[in-house]
């Protein structure tokens, strides 16, 4: 970061996991011409950053800075004495950074890496912000929403309705390319080759998608299996198996265990079968693509599960649990979805009832634009 640069500095936090990293790049590639970016994240999301940036998916200068995190909730003695430790060993770290850096804010995006940083920011007299993914508002957030200035809502009616007076609808930060992906289908005419799904289970509970799903498309009639082109995200040491018993029955398959460019594949996808975390469930609205979603069924407050009422009660797509999903509904929602134009255009156009909805929400801004707005009163404050 260049010292003798005139621009003012933001710092933001997010816990490891996509669900919180990828709405902070989106808001970091929005202010990066604006402002320095100082990011913190916990060991796990410094990994995430870092290979991002060697596959140029991030290609401009910012300051990353790992810490060590653990959850305040977790039982025991010994682990208490841990979270105290690491407390501790934390909040110096930050008080060492911001005063080296002088942030003008900080903006947190949940997970218990934000915890300690959000705290020492308060207690410098650093305003901060949250943004809060998810329809469950997360522990985290939670407890640091009685002290931040703003709250932002990746969803309308977030739970538990608290601090109401600080909350924003602004819906959740996406890469820009997203809100792109329908008007791409509309305008060049997008023609079906093959039926396109997407598939990809996130980072945690992913091991059922590396499993199960396979194993229930492949039970699908050749008359169906045949014609489908599948693009599969598992984890690593399930690459094998999965493209294996994809290429024994003879399926068009291709699997990865992280897809850099995931755009170019919403981009193609007839259908998404997901999780229900907060960011995917945003990027499935946003692009209009109708979706399976299998909510993790232990998702802690079960937020996945109220993440998904949005598509179930809109008629977005499909929600089923685990235990629900067999080959049998699976057959039904494919002959419905690849053999019916009527289909297609409901689903259309329940999207559009929808977004029409969420636009006058959010006065027909996108999220990074009203959680700017907000920086911008900020930023006015501090100048001398």
């Amino acid at each position: 970061m260049n010292s003798v640069s005139k621009k003012k500095l933001i710092s933001i936090v997010a816990g490891g996991t996509g669900g919180h990293i990828f709405p902070a790049i989106s808001l970091i590639k929005f202010l990066k011409d604006k402002y320095n970016i100082l990011i913190i994240t916990d060991n796990r999301g410094s990994v995430y950053f870092t290979n991002l940036k060697k596959k140029k998916y991030l290609s401009y200068n910012f300051k990353l800075v790992a810490i060590n995190s653990q959850s305040p909730f977790k039982h025991g003695l010994i682990n208490k004495v841990i979270f105290i430790f690491l407390s501790l060993l934390t909040a110096l770290k930050i008080l060492n950074l911001f005063l080296k850096h002088k942030p003008i804010l900080l903006i947190g995006f949940g997970g218990y890496s934000t915890f300690i940083p959000c705290l020492m920011s308060k207690i410098m007299g650093i305003k901060f912000f949250i943004h809060e993914q998810n329809a469950m508002m997360g522990r985290a957030n939670k407890f640091l929403e009685f002290f931040a200035t703003i709250s932002f809502l990746g969803f309308k009616n977030t739970k538990p309705k608290i601090n109401i007076k600080k909350r924003i609808f602004c819906g959740t930060p996406l890469r820009e390319e997203f809100y792109k992906i329908n008007k791409y289908k509309s305008d060049y005419n997008y023609i079906k080759q093959n039926f396109n799904i997407l598939i990809f289970g996130g980072s945690l509970g992913s091991d059922y998608f590396s499993t199960q799903i396979p194993n229930l498309i492949c039970s699908l009639n050749k008359s169906i299996s045949q014609k489908l082109n599948i693009t599969h995200q598992v984890i690593n040491e399930k690459i094998l198996p999965v493209q294996t018993i994809y290429k024994k029955n003879k399926i068009s398959a291709n699997v990865k265990s992280f897809f850099p460019d995931m755009i170019k594949y919403f981009k193609k996808a007839d259908l998404i079968i997901a999780r229900a975390g907060g960011s995917t469930i945003a990027e499935i609205l946003v692009s209009k693509i109708p979706s399976v979603i299998i909510p993790l069924p232990n998702s802690l407050d079960n937020h996945q599960f109220l993440n998904s009422k949005i598509i179930s009660e809109n008629k977005l797509g499909w929600v089923i649990s685990e235990k629900e999903l067999n080959s049998t509904n699976l057959k039904k929602i494919f002959n419905k979805i690849t053999k019916s134009k009527v289909s297609e255009k409901k689903f259309k156009k329940n999207f559009e009832i929808l977004n029409n909805k969420l636009t006058k929400f959010s006065n027909n801004k996108l999220p990074n634009e009203i959680i700017n707005e907000a920086i911008k009163k900020i930023d006015n404050k501090t100048i001398n």
